[in-house]
């Protein structure tokens, strides 16, 4: 019975024969070859549903090699990242076309999605370390692609250094663990945690602060960021790409470790708070950026910021709903990114106030609110019951309400505005529900959160309420022109270190060849 859960591993030997396919004819192989991924990503997670989770025997020698871990939360993220490969496949196949590495591009995105989907079937450490370095390295080329770009460089050499960081801190935060318990298996290792007596060993909680280095570093959070909002410099498939599981391979991280970060809630809190700003300084930033391709980069960060932050709180059912709708709308955001670039006009923030006058739009964000407490308090997800996905939910309430910017011109109207509110607010706890029954035997309960919790996430509340305020009044108004500025050069990080990395620097035209 355990050799079935040695399924997953057809999905990245799948992508590496592609990738060999696709070296020799980049643009002639079979369109169907790309679905079975995820045919092999639906048997998994069929096998989740109806055997459990469970672990492959060990593929080594003496006890020692790697192992296969299928579980709901594995299931999940394989489907979300096959799919979305089999969508960037796809549109590569005619991206480049002619282009004489074509064929070299093609591979190493189905390197990548090996990679990637390695790490997120990963039964043991040693598997998951050397997924999580390779997809690291490969990356990097992808990165490179366009090496004559100079800023293609400079985002590379950024992520090469912080990746190298990361890696070192996972190599020693899974030594730690092996040493102190005495295993490699993942499920082993969550068992124990689980039944510890008393407090974490201080070995452990050493690789709890390594790991979530690791996840901070991976997952683009202020300062870091820079790499991520230059990848515009890459093609748009790698845009697209790095949702699959790239660049929220951090949150992954922290769900995978659920267990041992739930047992270090000072680190835990550290994270959350770093996520609360990341999310904030993002999304502000994202909202003055001219560029498609930089609002949505700084729009990633955002989110990172926010999946971040439910991880550190513990709200783990939370971040995984998070990872995967923001990983499935913003690749599709970067493909289709062309189509928005011919329809856009002009952006929110540029239109003044909004058209049916700021009093009739703060009427309608009450009534929006009034909406939301009535629906989440029916749910059971209010403030004192579900602190966390309240206050995320709130989020929803911001978009909805900035989306909604035309005058209600009858009752009727706003009724039925009111009443589409209540639908979406309603799926939005009717997933969370769903997420917390399917993965209620791989992700512990999360954590109350305490004094400082609850006001990160008031605060959180209240910053992001005046964002949608300032959005909704025109940022491109004087009194916004300073600070907007400010905001649309990334607040000068992003510059200060690419000066230091000698970006602006005079080159040779051989040198940039």
């Amino acid at each position: 019975m355990s050799s079935l859960y040695l399924l997953p591993v057809a999905i990245p030997v799948l992508y590496l024969g592609m990738a060999l396919l696709m070296l020799r004819s980049p643009a002639r192989w079979p369109l169907g070859l790309v679905w079975l991924p995820v045919l092999a990503a639906v048997g998994t997670g069929w096998l989740a549903l109806t055997a459990g989770a469970g672990q492959s025997p060990v593929l080594g020698l003496a006890g020692v090699g790697v192992s296969v871990r299928v579980d709901a939360l594995s299931a999940i993220l394989l489907l979300l990242v096959s799919f979305l490969g089999t969508s960037v496949l796809h549109y590569s196949r005619q991206y480049l076309a002619g282009d004489p590495r074509h064929g070299q591009f093609m591979a190493e995105l189905a390197l990548t999605l090996a990679a990637v989907t390695t790490l997120v079937a990963a039964g043991n450490l040693y598997l998951l370390v050397g997924a999580w370095v390779a997809m690291s390295l490969l990356l990097n080329r992808l990165l490179l692609f366009r090496r004559e770009r100079r800023m293609a460089r400079v985002a590379a050499t950024k992520k090469f250094i912080l990746a190298r960081f990361g890696d070192l801190s996972l190599i020693v935060a899974c030594g730690l663990l092996i040493a102190e318990f005495g295993t490699a298996e993942i499920g082993a290792l969550a068992e124990t945690i689980r039944t510890l007596p008393g407090e974490l060993p201080g070995a452990a909680k050493a690789a709890a602060a390594l790991l979530a280095l690791t996840a901070v570093l991976k997952s683009a959070q202020f300062p870091t960021h820079g790499w991520l909002v230059e990848v515009m410099e890459t093609p748009t498939p790698v845009s697209a790409l790095l949702h699959a599981g790239i660049v929220n391979a951090g949150g992954f991280l922290f769900l995978r470790f659920s267990d041992l970060m739930l047992a270090a809630p000072s680190i835990g809190l550290t994270v959350a708070a770093i996520g609360a700003v990341t999310a904030a300084v993002g999304t502000a930033i994202m909202l003055t950026q001219p560029s498609i391709k930089s609002a949505l980069a700084y729009s990633t960060v955002g989110q990172m910021g926010f999946m971040m932050m439910q991880c550190g709180l513990g709200a783990y059912t939370a971040a995984v709903v998070h990872l995967v709708g923001h990983s499935l709308y913003k690749a599709h955001a970067f493909l289709s990114s062309g189509d928005v670039v011919r329809r856009l006009r002009v952006e929110a923030w540029e239109q003044g106030a909004r058209a049916g006058g700021m009093a009739q739009g703060l009427l309608l964000l009450a009534a929006l609110a009034a909406v939301y407490v009535g629906v989440a308090s029916l749910a059971g997800f209010g403030w004192q019951a579900q602190p966390v996905v309240f206050s995320l939910g709130w989020m929803l309430v911001l978009g909805l309400w900035l989306f909604l910017d035309a005058p209600v011109q009858s009752p009727g109207r706003y009724l039925r505005l009111l009443g589409g509110a209540a639908a979406v607010t309603g799926a939005y706890f009717a997933l969370q529900t769903l997420a917390s029954l399917a993965l209620a035997d791989v992700l512990v309960a999360g954590r109350e959160p305490g004094l400082f919790g609850r006001g990160l996430l008031l605060a959180v509340v209240l910053g992001f309420t005046t964002i949608a305020l300032m959005q909704s009044a025109g940022l491109a108004r004087a009194r916004f022109s300073a600070l907007r500025v400010h905001l649309a050069r990334g607040l000068y990080i992003n510059l200060f270190i690419n000066r230091w990395l000698g970006a602006y620097r005079a080159e040779s035209p051989r040198q940039g060849a």
